[in-house]
């Protein structure tokens, strides 16, 4: 028993946490959904989401930012994806936020001999035939760091780019992306640049040291509401 406490230590301060805040008064939880809550267990898996399931107690990662879990950024990705959705009114121009896995799959499809499309990249570029004026926010995370890149209604040349260390943009993102939508996107949708846009930094003595996953969601999230405040370091307890 002691052993299997000492294992779960991480888990269980966390869930603890979790709790905690969700008790606060300023959060506004109805009491029923907070009792509801409370009667889970804390490895139960979060429900409601292809692209990801988890144990409940992994949400504690978004109090303080210091790792965001890619399972966790992947559904409020689908999170932001569904607000959109119900928001819009135009049907052919949509906005599309697949999960992480997205430029993993786009690379390594790309520089396989002879190149083919995956199962996943065949059902994105059917979603975008259907809807060819459509918006695509994606996160992609190499070495351990998020970035964000949206390509949108608003400006088809560019595809913009954000990073919350200022890193610069992926080699070959360009390229990949173009490749893949070239067939299912008219010749003035495709993006021909990278623009990177410089938000706030992330560390450095500003804080959020670890906090790439919020602020490369918040990117995204950002061209689709615009009433969405920048991420930064100083008010990262707003996110």
């Amino acid at each position: 028993m002691i052993l299997l406490i000492g294992n779960h230590r991480v888990h269980v301060e966390m869930a603890q946490k979790l709790v905690h805040h969700l008790s606060q008064a300023e959060f506004d939880l109805p009491h029923d959904v907070f009792i509801d809550f409370l009667n889970m267990r804390i490895f139960g898996k979060v429900q409601g989401f292809y692209v990801a399931e988890f144990p409940l107690w992994q949400l504690g990662c978004l109090l303080q930012e210091n790792w965001l879990e890619e399972d966790v950024l992947n559904c409020l990705a689908k999170l932001l994806y569904f607000r959109a959705s119900v928001t819009t009114t135009n049907t052919s121009q949509v906005f599309l936020y697949p999960p992480t896995n997205f430029f993993t799959d786009a690379h390594q499809s790309f520089f396989s001999t002879p190149r083919q499309y995956s199962a996943e990249l065949l059902a994105l570029c059917e979603h975008i035939r259907i809807a060819p004026k459509c918006e695509i926010g994606f996160n992609i995370c190499l070495n351990n760091h998020f970035s964000a890149y949206y390509h949108g209604a608003t400006c088809y040349a560019d595809l913009k780019h954000g990073d919350s260390l200022h890193q610069p943009h992926t080699s070959d993102i360009l390229e990949i992306f173009q490749w893949i939508f070239s067939g299912v996107m008219d010749d003035e949708h495709i993006p021909w640049c990278v623009k990177t846009e410089l938000g706030a930094h992330q560390g450095m003595g500003n804080g959020g040291d670890g906090s790439c996953g919020i602020a490369s969601h918040n990117f995204s999230e950002r061209q689709v509401d615009t009433s969405i405040p920048h991420w930064s370091g100083p008010t990262l307890h707003t996110f």
